[in-house]
């Protein structure tokens, strides 16, 4: 008979299995891709006499086998965190139950990883010639959920184009302007997916060119730099540097560097830009403007003295050889023309005589005397204009380009007034056969230029002009304070202005 106080025991079934039992795999029900999520893998079963651990076969993370006995449950459990990525959609997961390296037994569930859609652009061709077509392709290569009628995009240099929408763009008659970076965006459940950038060239000859010059006006013997901008795809490969309208040798690189730059380089300067599609053309050129100091005007005067006097010289010696071979000539016709004890003289002046006789040298000596005769005049008016010009602009280069005409002006009107009427006889004589009677008279102008240019050099320093005027002023007015004569150096450097005074 059973009573109150009898102790029973529940039933215990006991199962032998031939293979252990698998393990159990707990696996969040929503996994994103790039956060952290932790798998579980359990097995009920510990026994510290028979050691046994759990491995992860999904990648290599540390992993740990705690056996854990208590009244209720008897397990050994290990845990494995990591952040999944969009590539890890679809793969198994693995959990093993090792007795030293002997696998027991094993349990594998598949990861589902949400992630937006994965992209890659095509683009064909890669290269593409100016007014050619190109066509993209946006090819989705993973979506966790799928995109099917979802929205897509497409991007340029950051900016949306609002006319594309589908996954294949289209651009027909490319230009320069459509050069650039594309990707392609499509959107699922999840999120907007992106592409990588991929970069559309578009080539094209190089365009008309321009020069740049970096820092002008230069200054005499500072190094100075030139640049030739165009734009070409793919950049150009030679260049071509032109001065004034000349090719300058040796000089195919973007830059023209002029190390110690001088008068020579003043001028215009221009390039043509050279690819493997064609050569551009000269757009914009520059002028290299050159500030010289008056060392250098005073190199240039001596050279042109030189060359000047070496023209005098050689004219000097051919009319003193024209001279004596004349003499000559007049001598052998008196000795020709005397009878016994008297001779003639012809009736004819001695101009005409010497006229009608040969010329004993080669023809080509007679244009150079007669070009050594004539050129100091024409050339003394281009030298004087160009002195005065390269005078003021030496000092006062680059202001008062006014003031640098008018002098050019006042020099060509004293030439061609002094030495014109003069030059003027000489071809009155050569119509006429005969000199006229007025080329004495002419010849006082030429004189006169002597003593004009000395004055007009002089008045063209403001400095000269201001002293002058002093001048005048004491001599019409007496003694009286001198307070315009200024020295700019000691302005610069006190601030002040020192005046002179009359003595007492």
């Amino acid at each position: 008979m059973v009573t109150s106080s009898d102790k029973w025991m529940e039933p215990i079934v006991l199962h032998i299995s031939k293979t252990p039992f698998p393990p159990d795999i707990h696996v969040p029900s929503d996994i994103q891709a790039s956060q952290n999520i932790t798998l579980t893998c359990k097995l009920n079963f510990a026994c510290f006499g028979y050691p046994i651990h759990l491995e992860w076969s999904l990648k290599e993370p540390e992993t740990s086998s705690i056996p854990t006995v208590t009244v209720e449950k008897v397990y050994t459990e290990s845990q494995l965190t990591f952040q999944p990525q969009w590539s890890d959609h679809g793969k198994n997961v693995t959990c093993r139950v090792l007795h030293a390296t002997k696998v027991l037994s094993e349990n594998t569930v598949r990861l589902d990883v949400k992630h937006t859609p994965q992209l890659t652009v095509e683009v064909n061709p890669r290269e593409v010639m100016k007014g050619d077509s190109v066509t993209m392709t946006c090819r989705v290569v993973s979506s966790n959920p799928t995109y099917d009628g979802l929205v897509v995009s497409w991007v340029k240099d950051g900016h949306r184009l609002q006319e594309q929408t589908t996954l294949t763009l289209t651009l027909r008659e490319v230009t320069k302007d459509m050069s650039g970076k594309y990707h392609c965006e499509v959107s699922n459940d999840v999120g907007p997916g992106q592409s990588e950038e991929v970069a559309l060239t578009v080539l094209f000859a190089p365009e008309p060119s321009k020069v740049h010059i970096y820092h002008p006006p230069a200054e005499e013997g500072q190094s100075i730099e030139l640049i030739c901008v165009s734009l070409a795809s793919p950049r150009p490969t030679n260049y071509t540097w032109y001065h004034n309208g000349r090719p300058v040798p040796g000089e195919i690189q973007e830059k023209l560097r002029i190390a110690n730059v001088s008068l020579r380089q003043v001028g215009v300067y221009s390039c043509l830009a050279e690819n493997r599609l064609g050569r551009g053309q000269i757009d914009e050129k520059a002028e290299l403007d050159v500030q010289y100091s008056p060392e250098t005007i005073g190199k240039r005067i001596a050279l042109g003295l030189g060359f000047c006097l070496a023209v005098c010289i050689l004219a000097f010696w051919g009319m003193k050889f024209q001279k004596k071979w004349k003499y000559n000539q007049s001598q052998q016709g008196l000795q020709e023309n005397s009878s016994g004890q008297s001779f003639f003289i012809r009736n004819k002046k001695a101009v005409e005589a010497l006229a009608s006789g040969a010329w004993p040298l080669p023809l080509p000596f007679c244009s150079v005397f007669v070009l050594a005769h004539f050129a100091p005049l024409y050339a003394s008016g281009g030298f004087l204009a160009a002195l005065s010009a390269g005078r003021y602009l030496g000092a006062a280069f680059p202001f008062g380009r006014k003031r640098v005409m008018g002098l050019l002006a006042a020099t060509l009107l004293i030439f061609f007034v002094c030495f014109g009427p003069y030059n003027m006889s000489h071809v009155v004589g050569y119509v006429r056969g005969e000199s006229p009677t007025w080329r004495s008279y002419v010849l006082l102008l030429s004189t006169l230029n002597s003593c004009i240019d000395p004055l007009v050099f002089y008045f063209s320093s403001s400095k000269f002009q201001a002293d002058f005027q002093q001048l005048l002023g004491r001599l019409t007015r007496g003694c009286v304070p001198w307070t315009q004569e200024v020295s700019l150096e000691l302005k610069a450097k006190n601030g002040e202005e020192l005046c002179k005074e009359c003595p007492s």
